[in-house]
């Protein structure tokens, strides 16, 4: 085998080297094999054929030498090739890797001044409650009363099957079918007599289940 470099690009003798000419003397072999046998079906001896076959084909070993440097070319270049795809790649993914990086670093105080801001946004949103109808007394609930100024004024009683509450001083009140606002005028005026016109009363309602 050759021992001299192949066009300055790999030294002879690696396996790469040695795997190519493998695979050109192999080749070679073959068409010398098929241009022999080409000649002794023409008549020839095989002795005759296989010189002639030589001959035509020409230095054996000089053409293994030129194919395999052609071949080492190809290999090469097409390993350069590869490389620079990839390095182009790395550098693509680093360049991109960085920018999103960077981008990142921008949005993070926008996105975190967001979150702060997200919450006051929506607390300086008045709060409107939903509309809700005045509360209605019905039968089961119970009334309660209460005065800042009069300690007898302080009852809490179940509005009964008729309709009423017992209450002290009054009895039996209708209350039932009215709202609060209006059980506690009546019972204001109900109980002017007892405690003066300036009576001092407040109403709640509270729901039975």
């Amino acid at each position: 085998m050759d021992s001299t470099r192949t066009g300055g690009l790999l030294p002879s003798g690696s396996a790469l080297e040695r795997a190519i000419e493998a695979d050109i003397r192999a080749e070679l072999e073959s068409h010398l094999a098929l241009a022999q046998d080409e000649l002794i079906a023409s008549g020839s001896d095989e002795e005759s054929a296989q010189e002639l076959a030589l001959e035509r084909f020409g230095n054996f070993e000089r053409t293994v030498r030129a194919c395999r440097r052609q071949k080492l070319k190809e290999k090469i270049m097409l390993q350069r090739l590869q490389f620079t795809a990839t390095l182009a790649l790395l550098g693509a993914v680093a360049y991109f890797g960085v920018r999103a990086e960077r981008l990142a670093n921008l949005l993070e105080p926008m996105a975190a001044q967001a979150e702060v801001e997200e919450p006051d946004r929506f607390n300086n949103v008045p709060f409107t409650p939903a509309a809700a109808g005045p509360v209605i007394v019905q039968i089961g609930d119970s009334i309660e009363v209460r005065s800042s100024r009069y300690s007898t004024l302080r009852a809490t009683e179940s509005v009964a099957s008729d309709g009423t509450v017992l209450l002290t001083e009054l009895g039996h009140v209708q209350v039932i079918g009215k709202t609060r606002i209006e059980v506690e005028e009546q019972l204001r005026l109900e109980y002017e007599p007892y405690y003066g016109d300036d009576v001092e009363l407040f109403v709640k309602v509270l729901k039975g289940r």
